[in-house]
């Protein structure tokens, strides 16, 4: 792994950091910084290379680059040929022969590792002009581009140099390195190539282009809350920087923000794009996964033109939407790409360039940098050493021993769902008035009236007249959701925040839903969390309650969408509410407005639920929804 940065926010100081991993450790133990399962190499030279004329500076910049890379990888070589001893977890003494095996990089360092041009594959030997097309290209072959290079080397007219793209790197690092294949190494990049480079240099600026920035700004602004979600207070026209964090909050909605907007050839083409960023997440795969993920990129393809027509785009030789052609074939010789994204060696960057940055004083700053990582590695060697005097019992700094990474499930099973409430109630002995005033309960009382009545009826040996009585003098402890606080002061206030859930019915049949993950569920938001009083409940029933205001049943799937559409339950003018056990939520949910063709300027992010009429069912507001949508 290895990414050019700047070390700093500002200045022109950079650093090339390239850092070397094992390939048999698990992925979940690799992304945590505290385990330390990435080590770093070496800062490759950033010269600016003023000694060479203009038309000579790139070519020797390359061969820099090659030659840097040759000396650190070269004790690989024979390693890999001879072998070399190694005491395994089991405590035997194994011969080993270590490969390269992938080379996680973005797409202009793919390149240069490859030898080729940045308008070319670094995989395959797709002409340029034809990277906007499914065609199915022969893989790059190390032999044949070392023939290639050697042959140019001596001064003949190569034609295959050229159609290749090839650059003049006549001694490549990789050439020497026993059972290793540049090519097949370069693996998927989600962060650059998918969140950065398809969806935000490319598919949201032709569907903003289509729709107009104004329009596309006021839905980012009027989205509806949910945990984790950012909230584009002026939507997203403003933003000057991103991150990739930023970049998947935005696919999270965005098909809701689209839906209605534009064509609906234009949301189709979208959808495609989405699905296919969401299937390449997956942490671990399946025949039927993958299939999809391919489905997804071929039905892009065919609705793709579109963007054409409306004269956003001329062609489609994209560097990075053609490296989705090669996600499949990489993810059945490499594993799930999530294994190889370029934010790993984005978060070890912190620990091995910025922080050793700043740790100098700006001058001379590499050869400081290297000083200073170096005390840190001896630090925690002797840390380390330490721990295995004392029997491995050592207290390390940033790690648990007892912590196990947990792998999040996606396309293995779906987890099992648990109720976890606070140890403590967040709000004491609340009165019906303010329950009823602050958490707009305003049915709370003959809710939970009902609720004790059918509950009573369920024990045998309770009747009807033996239910408890509920008065509104009863006091009740809370939980969430978190109610509006009034302006005081100079805090502005907040609103409220009612989250809607998934919740299990009982005997309700849906037609829309049947052989699918949403049978037997409906939408409801949460208006109250709390507990029965001692005095109220009825043995062998739960006490741990919500208040919940349901929605109608799921409609049928939007065909170019793929997302079902809900409206609010009401009985008269009031929403239909109803008190149930929390074990009967079976998670979150997010509802994004039916903004139809324009977006209405009024709507507030925290008044949408209950203006706005008709909402679609968000399945892309994280992998585990989309696994459960799509997959189940």
């Amino acid at each position: 792994m290895s990414a050019k940065i700047k070390p700093t926010n500002s200045g022109d100081k950079s650093a090339w950091p390239v850092y070397l991993t094992l390939g048999n450790i698990e992925k979940a133990t690799r992304r945590l910084p505290q385990h330390h399962a990435a080590i770093l190499l070496g800062y490759l030279p950033v010269a600016k290379l003023d000694c060479f004329s203009k038309g000579t500076r790139s070519v020797a910049g390359y061969r820099l680059f090659y030659e840097c890379m040759h000396r650190l990888l070269e004790p690989l070589i024979a390693a890999g040929h001879d072998g070399v001893e190694m005491v395994c977890v089991d405590g035997y003494i194994c011969r080993v022969h270590p490969i390269l095996a992938a080379y996680v990089a973005d797409h202009p360092e793919q390149c240069l590792v490859a030898c080729t041009k940045e308008s070319f594959c670094p995989k395959c030997r797709v002409h340029r002009d034809d990277r906007g097309e499914p065609l199915a290209s022969l893989c790059r072959d190390q032999e044949r581009t070392m023939t290639i290079l050697k042959h140019k080397e001596t001064g003949r007219r190569v034609a295959a140099y050229s159609r290749e793209g090839l650059r003049p790197v006549y001694r490549p690092f990789w050439a020497d390195l026993p059972h290793s294949d540049i090519f097949g190494a370069i693996t998927p990049d989600i962060l650059h190539q998918l969140h950065k480079g398809v969806f935000h240099d490319h598919l949201l600026k032709w569907c903003t282009q289509i729709a107009g920035e104004e329009e596309i700004d006021k839905r980012y602004h009027s989205m509806t809350n949910y945990p984790g979600l950012r909230y584009f207070t002026q939507g997203i026209s403003l933003v000057s920087q991103w991150t990739g964090t930023e970049h998947r909050e935005m696919q999270w909605v965005f098909m809701g923000v689209l839906a209605g907007a534009v064509q609906p050839a234009v949301a189709q083409a979208a959808r495609t794009i989405i699905d296919f960023i969401f299937y390449a997440q997956f942490h671990s795969h399946t025949s039927q996964s993958l299939e999809a993920l391919q489905s997804a990129l071929d039905e892009f393809h065919r609705h793709k033109e579109i963007f054409v027509q409306l004269e956003v785009r001329e062609d489609f030789n994209i560097p990075k939407m053609h490296s989705m052609q090669h996600y499949v074939a990489s993810i059945k010789s490499w594993g799930s790409a999530d294994g190889f994204n370029t934010e790993f060696p984005e978060r070890l960057h912190i620990d091995f360039a910025k922080n050793a940055y700043r740790a100098t004083n700006r001058k001379d700053y590499v050869a400081q940098m290297t000083k200073w990582l170096a005390r840190q590695e001896a630090r925690l060697d002797s840390v380390h050493n330490e721990a295995d005097d004392d029997g491995g019992n050592a207290e390390i700094e940033g790690f648990d021993a007892e912590a196990q990474p947990k792998q999040t499930t996606t396309a293995d099973s779906i987890p099992v769902v648990t109720h976890i409430l606070a140890s403590r109630p967040s709000f004491w002995a609340l009165t019906v008035p303010f329950i009823t005033q602050t958490f707009s309960g305003l049915s709370f009382l003959p809710a939970v009236s009902l609720y004790l009545c059918v509950s009573s009826l369920r024990v045998p040996a309770m009747s009807h007249s033996a239910a408890p009585e509920l008065s509104q003098w009863d006091r009740f402890d809370a939980y969430r959701p978190t109610p509006s606080t009034p302006p005081l002061g100079r805090s502005q206030g907040s609103p409220g925040q009612f989250d809607t859930v998934l919740v299990r019915t009982e005997g309700e049949v849906n037609v829309h839903t049947q052989g699918t993950a949403l049978e037997g569920l409906q939408v409801a938001q949460v208006r109250f969390l709390f507990d029965l009083p001692p005095h109220l409940r009825i043995a062998g029933q739960p006490f741990h309650l919500a208040l919940i205001e349901w929605f109608k049943l799921f409609r049928g799937c939007d065909s170019l969408l793929k997302m079902h559409s809900v409206s609010r339950s009401y009985v008269g003018q009031a929403p239909r509410a109803e008190v149930i056990p929390i074990t009967r939520i079976v998670g979150s949910c997010h509802l994004i407005p039916k903004f139809g063709t324009h977006a209405d300027p009024t709507w507030r992010a925290d008044e949408v639920l209950d203006v706005c009429k008709t909402f679609y069912v968000n399945p892309w507001i994280d992998i585990a929804s989309f696994y459960k949508f799509r997959v189940c």
